[in-house]
């Protein structure tokens, strides 16, 4: 289970959940990362990886003996509200007073100062160097304000009271004289171009990247004509657009359907392991039961009763004494048919 906190010898602990249907019932299960650190609606069921896009996150942690949560509406916000969680523990059990705070709440953000610094800037006196040494003077004091507001905002989360706050006003870059430079025109920030979301992978590239790891000399021939034929089938029949979408329903409607076309059980079954292949090649897993498989019974093979296996070996030695000449004019005719059909000597 995926716990935060920053200070490991306080034990502090939180845990981030999500509430997501399963066999019909909302359950809380533990989220699974991602190597980059990102949250991409993967929960651990039963020990196995799943992804479900339904539900709401939340997160978990023990205060006064008891156990408290909360929800986050924002997937992209569950991990830092977890960590200043961790963080508000980590003051309570240092003994720092912690007022009570909301997660809505935001610092209101530096707002740039249009005045002029006080002194008056002397250009035909002082040269660009003093013009230049201004510039780098406001500069630093802005950067000094916005590292302040960072500080103050993360401590107003915290509900905790800075030690010192003085507003200052930040000195304007861009109030230069019209001597020194003139104003630049703010360019338009290009649109930004929506990311598709990785977790939605479509049925088609998923069923095309598995044909491509598995094309011959991967495998025979024989097999990778089966199972294009299969997941082709599987792909035109099931309805669905994204691969995270199918259920048991649809794997049992192409059970069904695998029927109609007159396969057998043994095909039906060896078709759906195929799809199932697929499916846990992408992280879905546990949709059908062993019960939901078909069942058949293999063919058996046909027993010799002794009386065959006699009459077979009476007509092996006859054959090779022909052979050894003890019947030079003979001529070996048959007689009867199956196991037990045998040879008659002419002479």
């Amino acid at each position: 289970m995926l716990y935060l906190g920053e200070n490991p010898s306080a034990k502090t602990r939180v845990n981030v959940l999500k509430k997501v249907k399963v066999n019909g019932a909302w359950k809380l299960c533990p989220v699974v990362v991602e190597p980059s650190g990102k949250l991409k609606d993967k929960v651990r069921i039963n020990g196995r990886t799943e992804v479900h896009t339904e539900g709401i996150y939340y997160i978990e942690w023990r205060e006064n003996q008891q156990r408290r949560r909360q929800a986050v509406l924002n997937r992209h916000e569950v991990l830092e509200q977890a960590r200043l969680k961790a963080l508000e523990l980590d003051a309570k059990k240092a003994g720092i007073e912690v007022a009570a705070s909301s997660p809505s709440i935001r610092a209101t953000p530096p707002v740039l100062s249009h005045a002029l610094p006080a002194r008056p800037i002397s250009f035909e006196q002082n040269g660009i160097s003093s013009a230049v040494g201004v510039i780098f003077q406001s500069i630093q004091s802005y950067l000094q304000e916005v590292v302040d507001h960072v500080v103050e905002s993360h401590l107003a989360r915290l509900g905790l009271a800075a030690t010192e706050t003085t507003s200052r006003p930040l000195p304007a870059l861009t109030s230069a004289p019209a001597d020194l430079a003139q104003e630049r025109t703010q360019q338009p920030s290009p649109p930004k171009t929506p990311q598709p979301d990785e977790s939605k992978v479509l049925i088609a590239n998923a069923i095309e990247a598995y044909l491509k790891n598995i094309e011959p000399p991967q495998r025979e021939r024989k097999t990778y004509d089966e199972y294009r034929l299969v997941l082709h089938i599987f792909r035109d029949t099931c309805g669905k657009k994204y691969l995270h979408e199918i259920d048991r329903d649809d794997c049992l409607a192409f059970m069904r359907h695998l029927y109609s076309l007159g396969n057998e059980a043994r095909t039906v079954y060896n078709r759906i392991s195929v799809v199932q292949l697929l499916l846990k090649l992408n992280g879905i897993t546990g949709l059908l039961q062993s019960r939901d498989k078909p069942k058949w019974v293999a063919n058996l093979r046909k027993m010799y009763e002794p009386q065959d296996l006699e009459a077979l070996f009476s007509t092996k030695i006859l054959a090779i004494e022909v052979a050894a000449g003890e019947y030079p004019a003979a001529t070996l005719n048959s007689c009867g048919d199956g196991p037990s059909a045998g040879f008659l000597v002419n002479s």
